[in-house]
């Protein structure tokens, strides 16, 4: 049997027309759990239950594509990142000196921490002391009267008076049904001797920043719950 071309062309369209039947693009409206999402297939504007594969990040009004698996649609794939960054206070200069009591180093105010969402809490720079020493770090509510915990970020050590590359993340869990709104988020040190100051240039800011992250409080059980 002789192919033509016209005959090698009807084979590929209808070939292509199977394969359009079994994927699609949407866009998500919720991540109800680790594997169940609703979506708006692409030319509709009914939400449609669908599938999500363990490892695809998602959150609300991500593009996805998906792949049908017998009557299953299944999110294969997001156009997102793993996190979002919502909040994010820098400085080319040092902090003050804070210590040997505690201080806070860097903040974000007027911050809303969504119902039911995970933020990470990351900070960075360097860190220089004015005497050997251990210092505690913290996130916190406030900066100046520190009451409220959000999460300890462990200990350093500075052996001498030089500057020490310093970084530290937090997952902090906001699981109440109302969004917890103009919060300040500081990032604080308490020395055991002497003070500390953040230290920020123009070459290397120092930085605090907080991201929004995919999922829910329940992917995440290792973030402080607020």
């Amino acid at each position: 049997m002789v192919f033509g071309l016209d005959l090698v062309r009807l084979i590929d369209a209808r070939i292509e027309a199977a394969r359009q039947r079994w994927t699609a693009t949407g866009t998500l409206v919720e991540r109800q759990s680790q594997s169940r999402a609703t979506v708006t297939f692409d030319g509709s504007s009914v939400p449609v239950p669908v599938k999500v594969l363990g490892h695809v990040p998602t959150r609300a009004d991500s593009r996805v594509t998906l792949t049908r698996f017998g009557s299953d649609w299944v999110i294969t794939g997001a156009f997102t990142g793993t996190a979002e960054l919502v909040a994010v206070a820098s400085a080319k200069t040092d902090s003050a000196n804070i210590g040997p009591g505690e201080g806070s180093i860097i903040a974000v105010t007027g911050f809303t921490f969504e119902a039911q969402t995970v933020y990470r809490v990351n900070v960075g720079g360097q860190i220089q002391p004015s005497t050997a020493n251990h210092t505690l770090w913290r996130v916190r509510n406030s900066t100046s009267v520190f009451t409220v915990d959000w999460g300890n970020l462990g200990h350093t050590y500075q052996p001498e008076t030089r500057a020490y590359i310093f970084g530290a993340e937090k997952y902090i869990a906001r699981t109440g049904a109302t969004p917890l709104t103009g919060q300040t988020v500081a990032v604080t040190g308490q020395n055991s001797a002497g003070t500390i100051r953040h230290v920020g240039s123009t070459t290397a800011p120092r930085y605090l920043e907080i991201y929004k992250c995919s999922g829910g409080p329940a992917d995440y059980p290792h973030a402080l719950t607020i």
